[in-house]
């Protein structure tokens, strides 16, 4: 008798298959309502990680300005057709900002071919750029799509086992933009080349960034350098944003924008048109603030008067184009 009481007693004390099923189905509902929940987080938080990488540069530009007569870096600029010696880019600008370590050189520095390497002084100076670049967490965006690039542009670099080695040949794959941002170098108010330029170009977005538009090498005007002071309504005007996944990784001079067929949705595009983050891209104002803005909102489309499709990075005065 006593026997069967502890059978009775141990069939009671343990599940059914039906109670062990509820349990399992109470277990993957929990983790179908959280799971969404975590993964927007996450999304978030990297969206926060891009912001702050703005702000941070928004904030070294400014002190670059303090120390340069008010002037901060915007677009590229050569001393002369051939040679990148005094060239500018936006990113060069803020370097020491965001602990840029000056045993690589100056910042200016980094545009400056190799002695070593005479005839071809672009490649050095990118090399030594990408080894710069990729130290400072401040240009690098967490949702970068680099798996957008295609298998014909993940070239190689001089990477070899995680280490980089500058004069080594091309060793190892590179799938990832290595400056995900690019500035505006868009003259404010818009000058009647850049109009002319926008009105000869216009026409249905491209899918591929061009590095020459039109067959044309000066084709436009451009800010290299400018005074904070000159931006007129700096909280409404976008200084820094992301960059399209078409820019070419290996070579910096294309990471600023300057006419409308760079925006999103024109026919050369250079900043993003993906839905990066929660709600879009990134963008840095000339206020030092920065946000989310949908790639719709913040570029129109081609078919729109340029004046409305400016309006984020420029001003346009003449009503034509309104």
């Amino acid at each position: 008798m006593g026997d069967i009481r502890r059978n009775v007693a141990g069939e009671r004390s343990a599940f059914t298959l039906i109670e062990l099923l509820v349990v399992v189905a109470i277990i993957a509902l929990l983790i179908s309502i959280l799971l969404p929940s975590l993964s927007r987080a996450k999304k978030q938080a990297r969206q926060i990680v891009c912001l702050t990488n703005l702000r941070e540069q928004g904030k070294a530009a400014y002190f670059y300005g303090e120390d340069n007569r008010g002037y901060f870096g915007r677009g590229i600029q050569f001393e002369g057709a051939s040679s990148l010696i005094g060239a500018h880019i936006y990113a060069t600008t803020v370097l020491q900002g965001l602990g840029y370590d000056n045993s690589h050189g100056p910042p200016t520095s980094l545009w400056r071919g190799n002695p070593s390497t005479p005839g071809n002084p672009a490649f050095h100076q990118q090399k030594r750029m990408r080894r710069v670049f990729r130290q400072i967490g401040q240009f690098q965006c967490p949702d970068y799509p680099s798996e957008a690039h295609r298998p014909a542009e993940r070239e190689t670099s001089g990477y070899s086992n995680g280490a980089y080695n500058p004069d080594a040949s091309n060793q190892g794959p590179v799938t990832d933009q290595w400056l995900d941002y690019v500035a505006s170098a868009t003259p404010v108010p818009y000058t009647d080349k850049n109009l002319a330029f926008d009105a000869a170009l216009a026409g249905p977005p491209g899918d591929d960034f061009r590095s020459v538009q039109g067959g044309q090498t000066d084709y436009s005007e451009t800010e290299q350098l400018d005074r904070i002071a000159n931006a007129k309504n700096p909280a409404e005007v976008a200084y820094v944003t992301e960059a399209q996944v078409s820019l070419p990784w290996n070579d910096f001079t294309f990471h600023h924008f300057f006419i409308g067929a760079q925006l999103p949705f024109g026919a050369f595009p250079r900043i993003a048109n993906d839905m990066r983050h929660p709600g879009g891209i990134a963008v840095l104002f000339f206020d030092g603030h920065a946000e989310v803005t949908n790639p719709a909102q913040f570029d129109l489309g081609w078919d729109k008067p340029l004046g409305q499709r400016l309006r984020w990075v420029t001003r346009v005065d003449d009503p034509r184009y309104w």
